[in-house]
């Protein structure tokens, strides 16, 4: 699995399992799908609301333009779809939230509007004019899993949840099984989800590695986290045991509500 490093804000050096090839197809079609679900569905109700309008109004012009309208507001979803989506979502598409993938800049921060309006419309190339030959190409032999579109852009996509990392789904079944633990740090509920991930991606990377290097990245994790979100670890747990504490709570918090 081809991983890439990243550089979070607080210069703490996280590996990300990169997007395969079949999820993003997989994440593609799930987007399809649902387009075409919309689009069909779009265009009876358009069907139906012009034959009404037709019946109960003089002007037959007013009635073409509003049939035209609903006729061609699917068509204008289809074609922005995609790069309204991961604008909006902060690199995530329908089918990309389904795959649990998303897009990133090679230096670990968010791409601007340009760069996903790059990414959109070499989808062209790489996707609509070779049928997706170019970008399969381009995907499976480039570094970092890039098509012509990534490459303009300098993004690419990872997994947003690593594989070792432990699932919300899990602390779900924590929260409903201890149902009288009290969550110690209150605070970490403010943390955003990529903040998680990343303490999350820490956790498994000392698993994994538990060498000094490791151990100062943990460090610096923590003095970040004591800061942002004025919460002091105190001596109750060992420095992994309280990034682990904070994983939980974070779960149990937001599933509590």
């Amino acid at each position: 699995m081809r991983k890439i490093k990243i550089n979070t804000n607080q210069n703490v050096g996280i590996e990300y399992e990169m997007a395969s090839l079949r999820e993003r197809i997989f994440a593609y079609l799930v987007d399809m799908l649902a387009l075409v679900a919309f689009m069909v569905l779009a265009y009876f109700l358009s069907m139906i609301v012009l034959l009404l309008y037709s019946n109960y109004s003089e002007n037959s012009f007013e009635a073409l333009s509003e049939g035209e309208i609903l006729f061609f507001g699917p068509i204008l979803l289809y074609i922005f779809y995609s790069l309204g989506s991961e604008i909006l979502l902060g690199g995530q598409t329908l089918g990309k939230m389904v795959f649990k993938i998303r897009i990133i800049k090679l230096d670990g921060t968010n791409p601007t509007a340009n760069e996903y309006l790059i990414r959109w419309a070499f989808r062209m190339i790489d996707i609509f004019l070779s049928s997706g030959i170019v970008a399969v190409i381009f995907i499976q032999t480039s570094s970092y899993r890039q098509r012509i579109g990534d490459i303009l852009a300098d993004t690419t996509l990872i997994r947003v949840i690593p594989q070792q990392s432990l699932r919300f789904r899990h602390l779900e079944s924590i929260n409903k099984m201890n149902v009288q633990y009290q969550p110690q740090y209150p605070q970490i509920k403010e943390a955003s989800e990529s903040q998680i991930d990343t303490i999350r991606a820490v956790i498994a990377r000392f698993q994994k590695h538990p060498n000094r290097a490791t151990v100062e990245v943990i460090e610096l994790l923590i003095q970040e986290i004591e800061s942002s979100f004025q919460i002091s670890k105190g001596e109750k747990y060992s420095n992994i045991g309280f990034l682990e504490t904070l994983v939980k709570d974070y779960g149990i918090l937001k599933y509590s509500d």
